[in-house]
């Protein structure tokens, strides 16, 4: 009872529909109760703030889940606000929409971060979410480019690659694997943190495939962490032939390979040995010889009959 025309009132249940009817009291009496009667239904109470959960940890970003969209209804629109602490007790808003997830990259590794959410809907904005943290991974050493191989006679050999560049000063081995033919699987022949090595008691004409992987060492980590392995080099080691005349026919070839020459014949005397490169430019020089002469031929016909 009051002498006002309005009122709060309080102390009500959510979601709930009231009927409300006025009566008016004078000193006469009591008057009517108002026909009919008003329909009305308080509000929903603002979202609770979702859970917050991490799906994957990568050493630069972290995908972010919470709620779940399956009992979302379809009368309720509700907006979260994901925020990401930049300072002791300072929030910076990283996300604002309808959806259930987010990615927050660019970030540092091996690095601890705090998140918290809020849900707002028609019925206002709901508290923040106590503070989650979660933490990204260390990063791995990217994978070296496929090392060079350099026969060091017929059953070994020299592989050398180039050394992987990090971020930080942490020192880096590798591990080197090495697949023969008709074998499906790698074996590691190789772990140190030199940046080549060599590989011997290999089988002649064979196929032999080699990979690189580098392998980072972190001082505050007990575990050190592998990095994927690079393209792999396939090669195949041939013996050399047996020679008849020991090392005066070695000598021979080494000299016939270094100087280029031949023989051929006691007519002919000492020709050149051309390569590929040369007949290619002395038939170049040849066709192009024979276009002038051609030319030449064709504008003299021409002078003459006119």
């Amino acid at each position: 009872v009051a002498e006002t025309t309005r009122l709060s009132v309080s102390s009500l249940r959510p979601e709930t529909a009231y009927k409300v009817r006025v009566q008016a009291v004078n000193g006469v009496g009591s008057g009517p109760l108002s026909s009919p009667a008003l329909r009305t239904s308080t509000r929903a109470l603002p979202p609770a703030a979702p859970s917050l959960e991490c799906l994957g940890a990568t050493h630069s970003s972290l995908r972010l889940r919470w709620g779940d969209q399956a009992e979302k209804s379809l009368r309720d629109f509700v907006q979260y606000t994901l925020e990401m602490e930049v300072k002791p007790g300072l929030f910076a808003v990283l996300y604002q929409g309808p959806s259930h997830s987010y990615k927050a990259s660019r970030l540092q590794e091996n690095h601890p971060y705090r998140f918290r959410i809020q849900a707002t809907s028609d019925a206002g904005e709901g508290p923040h979410s106590e503070p989650a943290t979660f933490s990204t991974t260390r990063a791995l050493p990217p994978a070296p480019k496929a090392p060079r191989v350099t026969p060091q006679g017929d059953t070994s050999c020299l592989l050398e690659w180039q050394a992987v560049r990090l971020l930080t000063d942490d020192p880096v081995s590798y591990l080197v694997q090495l697949q023969q033919s008709g074998s499906s699987e790698f074996s590691v022949v190789y772990r140190d943190y030199d940046t080549r090595c060599s590989l011997s008691n290999l089988s002649p004409h064979t196929f032999h495939c080699a990979r690189v992987a580098a392998v980072r060492h972190c001082p505050q980590s007990p575990e050190p962490l592998c990095g994927p392995y690079g393209p792999a080099t396939s090669f195949q080691l041939f013996a050399e032939p047996a020679s008849g005349n020991g090392g005066s026919s070695q000598v021979g070839a080494s000299a016939s390979a270094t100087s280029g020459w031949s023989l051929r014949g006691s007519r002919s005397g000492l020709l050149p040995s051309l390569g590929d490169q040369q007949w290619a430019g002395i038939l170049v020089g040849g066709f192009t010889l024979l276009a002038v002469l051609a030319a030449v031929l064709l504008q003299e016909v021409v002078a003459r009959n006119q």
